[in-house]
């Protein structure tokens, strides 16, 4: 009976990889290797860049707009508050304020006049517009200066229509004050303007007041106008001049009125040539087509 329990143990003994001893390799098979190469090969790289050209021209578009936005609400926010200044000017003088006049021979223009209810100076980022590259120029305090500013981001609506061309007919008025904006009527001779009445502006709500300067040759007063845009519209829509533009608000101008509230119109709205566009320059809310500049 014994027998049989020796010999179970005899080849139990004999055979140690039939117990719970590991197993051993032989030298010609080697046990596998589990570090494995980890580097991209070159068609995961391929199309990786690809994922990420791909997400790329999805977004950026997106983020400039985005962008764009954020500018033309600060640009927005800025002519809300120069307008509103120009409007508790108006309330406090039933007059607007003149874009220049001199007094005991210094220069003041129209910023001057409004930075007592702005809060704010020429040079104040109040009046840089985020849209615009180029930074504004200080304002000239010297005597003489009549007709002549330095450029800046934002304008005001000095002379509507008018260019001065100074046409034989239309009305005798606007014809010799040389305006039919906010800008004040212009006395040569007496060298100097004459404040506008705040009756004379007979729609404040569609009265356009300022605006985004036209890039390049903006000076304080006659360069947010539409004389000034059609006498030199090939210069300012030029393929670098458009640019510019374009790349301020998305392609729009940001404007004010006389009641502070504010718009976004673009080029073709801002300076169309119907009757209506025409006469949201003018004081009188009347197009004046005979003062209106040609197109150049």
């Amino acid at each position: 009976m014994r027998q049989p329990q020796k010999r179970v143990k005899a080849l139990i003994s004999q055979s140690p990889s039939t117990g719970l001893n590991p197993p051993t390799w032989s030298n010609k098979t080697s046990a596998p290797d589990l570090r494995h190469d980890q580097g991209f090969t070159l068609i995961e790289l391929l199309v990786t860049i690809s994922i990420i050209a791909i997400l790329s021209a999805l977004l950026l578009p997106g983020l400039h707009r985005a962008k764009g936005t954020a500018r033309k609400v600060k640009c927005i926010s800025n002519l809300r508050q120069i307008a509103t200044a120009q409007k508790m000017y108006v309330d406090d003088f039933e007059v607007y304020p003149t874009y220049h006049y001199e007094w005991q021979g210094r220069s003041y223009w129209w910023p001057d006049l409004l930075t007592p209810y702005a809060r704010a100076g020429w040079m104040n980022d109040l009046y840089r517009c985020p849209g615009n590259r180029l930074a504004n120029e200080p304002l000239n305090p010297g005597p003489n200066q009549t007709g002549v500013g330095p450029h800046g981001n934002y304008d005001l609506n000095t002379v509507g229509v008018f260019w001065g061309g100074i046409p034989a007919g239309g009305d005798r008025e606007i014809r010799e004050s040389s305006s039919i904006g906010l800008g004040g009527m212009d006395r040569p001779r007496e060298q100097r303007f004459t404040p506008l009445r705040e009756s004379k502006v007979t729609q404040p709500t569609l009265k356009l007041s300022f605006g985004d300067a036209l890039i390049g040759n903006s000076w304080v007063g006659g360069w947010f106008g539409v004389s000034k845009f059609y006498l030199a519209k090939s210069f300012y829509l030029r393929s670098d001049r458009a640019r510019l533009h374009d790349n301020r608000h998305n392609a729009l101008w940001n404007v004010s009125f006389c009641d502070s509230h504010v718009e976004s119109l673009k080029t073709a709205q801002l300076f169309e040539r119907s009757a209506a566009a025409l006469a949201r320059w003018n004081y009188d809310n009347k197009p004046h087509f005979e003062f209106v500049a040609p197109e150049q």
